[in-house]
């Protein structure tokens, strides 16, 4: 079964069943449930769920011979009516989910009792603990950040918009980075010289192999890679710990190099 064809029908949000199944319909025609069970690798216990909800979807159709079900994929250009059908539905969802949007962030701001520390996985718990962070964001607060080359690569397409997102609400920008990680970006993604209110430093050589440590306002992230290559983030939201974040990188923001054609300016904590 061509793999390239699999992850692409399960990126668009059919399960690998689904998935595997109708590609099996595709390759057979018309087949009744046995030959599409071999073909698809999916148990026969599994294969009529599957059928049916990919009746639903549009994507299968069945009829009846000599009292037999008989299955057929239907053409492939359903499945753009298929998506046209999901981005209908989303929208639906949006303005629903919308309407009750303040309800749901007076339930949150109510619930006070929030952990010291949150941890979560993957790119998604990423995004949505820099959304936190940067929600609450006011004029003023310092922002300090110590950019690990293995974070800075894996995620290096966020930096730009969220270096943008701190220059609206005016906070200065001191960031630090390893040498690899400064010298061996695409200029083109990081764009440092559009950035505003932005005073990088680099470490020399010999630090390296290090997490994404950032610290603003009272709070403060850790990021880095797993041995299987998933991200993991901690929000820190104890002030204590924050603090000290904030006061080990600045000993390292010190020590470190002013790249050419940048500003050297102190951070003051």
């Amino acid at each position: 079964m061509d793999d390239e064809l699999l992850e692409t029908l399960k990126s668009i949000g059919l399960t690998n069943g689904e998935s595997r199944v109708y590609i099996a319909l595709l390759s057979l025609g018309t087949s009744t449930v046995s030959p599409i069970v071999e073909s698809s690798g999916i148990s026969s216990s599994k294969v009529y769920f599957i059928l049916n909800k990919l009746g639903v979807k549009g994507l299968v159709s069945m009829s009846v011979e000599n009292k037999n079900k008989i299955y057929s994929a239907t053409q492939p250009e359903r499945i753009l009516d298929y998506l046209d059908e999901r981005e209908k539905i989303i929208k639906k969802h949006k303005t629903e989910i919308s309407k009750i949007i303040p309800l749901l962030k007076t339930k949150k701001d109510f619930n006070t009792h929030q952990p010291p520390v949150e941890f979560t996985r993957g790119e998604k718990g990423y995004e949505s603990i820099f959304n936190e962070v940067y929600l609450g964001l006011k004029e003023g607060d310092k922002y300090l950040a110590l950019g690990g080359l293995r974070i800075s690569f894996k995620m290096q397409n966020y930096w730009f918009k969220h270096s943008n997102l701190l220059s609206k609400k005016k906070i200065p920008q001191f960031t630090l980075y390893e040498s690899e990680g400064w010298h061996k970006k695409d200029p083109s993604i990081h764009q440092r010289e559009k950035r505003s209110l932005y005073y990088p430093r680099v470490l020399s050589k010999e630090y390296q192999d290090l997490p994404l440590i950032l610290t603003i306002g009272d709070k403060a992230i850790i990021s880095d890679v797993d041995e299987d290559g998933e991200i993991f983030t901690m929000l820190i939201r104890n002030t204590n710990l924050s603090n000290g974040l904030k006061r080990l990188l600045k000993i390292l923001y010190n020590i470190s190099e002013v790249p050419t054609s940048f500003k050297n300016k102190e951070f003051d904590y």
